[in-house]
């Protein structure tokens, strides 16, 4: 369902119902998904609105199909995140609705995130990063988000400033974008800024520390573990 607001009942109905829940890349090929389908024996699959020209660009369209009687139980998974597929084809971790709890108490408490903070909410909801320190967050906390379905760098600053965001969650590329093109007024609302997804070049740091007067603070964790360290 991508960056989008239906993302969050989406995830809540499937609790509800005890269904695991994989999130899927909105940018994920037909053939990619029907492989996920068949892999790991999906019961149903529910895609962007868009991709159905009778439904509104917000609505999501559930497909069954006729996989009922063959789909796979995981009744110990809340969520089966995908790893990255880096070094070979994406596999799925079984994670608990436990474990997901325990992983966003100890982020909340190490980044300090309050149930008062606004975050921009650029980094996929459908990964690992972002469904650990964005969504989840939003839902035992209350921590608001300000979805956008794909990293706009003009309006960035735009939305912090008009929701008072205050917490960018991002990956190197992002820090290293707005060093080569700076906005012309860098949010002073924004005082929480950390990286994640992929080593931060100690330079980037720096200079956008520089910059911006903001320390861009490092992250990191994995989709087995959840998160491991925070600087």
């Amino acid at each position: 369902a991508g960056n989008r607001a239906a993302t969050v009942p989406l995830f809540l109905a499937a609790r509800a119902c005890g269904l695991a829940w994989m999130p899927v890349d909105s940018g994920a090929t037909a053939a990619e998904i029907a492989e996920l389908e068949g892999r790991y024996g999906a019961a149903a699959t529910v895609l962007q609105g868009e991709r159905s020209a009778t439904r509104e660009a917000l609505n999501a369209d559930l497909v069954v199909g006729d996989r009922l009687a063959a789909a796979t139980c995981y009744p110990a998974a809340a969520v089966m995140k995908l790893t990255s597929g880096s070094t070979d084809v994406p596999k799925a971790t079984l994670t608990s609705e436990d474990q997901l709890v325990s992983d966003t108490t100890q982020l909340t408490a190490g980044m300090g995130l309050h149930p008062r903070d606004t975050q921009l909410a650029v980094i996929p909801l459908s990964h690992a990063y972002g469904l650990s320190v964005l969504l989840m967050p939003l839902l035992l906390q209350g921590t608001a988000i300000v979805l956008r379905e794909t990293f706009a760098p003009d309006q960035l600053p735009l939305d912090a400033e008009q929701f008072a965001a205050n917490s960018f969650p991002g990956v190197p590329l992002m820090f290293q974008h707005f060093l080569s093109k700076p906005p012309d007024r860098w949010p002073s609302s924004i005082t929480r800024i950390q990286s994640a997804g992929a080593p931060l070049p100690l330079e980037v740091a720096r200079r956008f520390r520089a910059r911006f007067g903001v320390k861009v603070r490092s992250f990191y964790g994995t989709t087995e573990s959840g998160g491991i360290t925070y600087d």
